[in-house]
């Protein structure tokens, strides 16, 4: 036991050593030991002595040789040739139609944690609708894309009663108020349970000349086109995810 003691701490001394001269050498420095060849115990060598008949003598290095190149790697995959995706936050929604009242970016409790959204507030059937719109930039890299994949995240925070969401697209001339999407089917029936994440992707084709668009999201109270009624659940909406499509 006292050998391997003995061993640690000379070893250990020497690397101490090595890394100092290390600091101020570019080439690593060389060790000469005596090994006792009964008891295994080490002692550093001085220059120019000799290990006595009783004594092994061990050479070292703290650096040690450069081992073998290693396999190279599995090619990284494609970036897509720069066509990164857009995610529109809910905080970049504003209120183009409707009421303040029931439409507000904000936070409530869902599943006893707050979820924060861009809140749209049940209403009683057929008392109106609320609109919401955001816009984005086409990034210069989208040369040659053509049309776009928007994915829609929203929850609903109590209850699994149905509601009617409208989702609503367009190109933005400069100057041009926001207001007039295009609105189609989003989400009509039931949603799976109070917080759960909800999403439904839809494919929008670009005009090649614009270089802003709009998005909106609605949620009506109007049932004249849809068995659904609106005032079972507030829904939020989280974001929007805009993937491009390569033409």
């Amino acid at each position: 036991m006292k050998s391997k003691i003995a061993v640690a701490a000379v070893a250990a001394m020497a690397l101490a050593f090595g890394a100092i001269q290390i600091s101020n050498a570019t080439t690593s420095p060389t060790y000469n030991a005596c090994a006792n060849k009964k008891s295994g115990a080490l002692r550093l060598l001085a220059a120019g002595k000799k290990c006595t008949s009783k004594e092994t003598k061990i050479t070292w290095n703290q650096r040690g040789p450069q081992g073998a190149q290693g396999i190279q790697g599995a090619p990284g995959t494609s970036s897509g040739g720069g066509l990164s995706p857009i995610w529109v936050d809910a905080s970049d929604f504003i209120l183009t139609s409707g009421d303040a009242e029931y439409a507000y970016y904000g936070k409530s409790i869902v599943n006893g944690q707050w979820q924060q959204g861009f809140i749209l507030e049940k209403r009683a059937p057929n008392t109106g609708y609320d609109d919401i719109e955001a816009r984005f930039v086409r990034p210069s890299s989208w040369t040659g894309v053509t049309s776009v994949d928007i994915t829609y995240y929203y929850t609903n925070v109590t209850g699994t009663g149905d509601v009617q969401l409208w989702k609503g697209f367009k190109s933005y001339v400069p100057g041009q108020a926001m207001s007039g999407l295009g609105w189609n089917t989003l989400h009509w029936g039931g949603f799976n349970g109070a917080g759960t994440l909800e999403y439904e992707r839809k494919t929008e084709t670009l005009d090649a000349n614009a270089e802003v668009f709009s998005i909106g999201v609605e949620r009506t109270s109007y049932t004249a086109n849809s068995p659904y009624d609106t005032n079972d659940s507030d829904v939020i909406v989280i974001g929007a995810l805009v993937e491009p499509i390569a033409s």
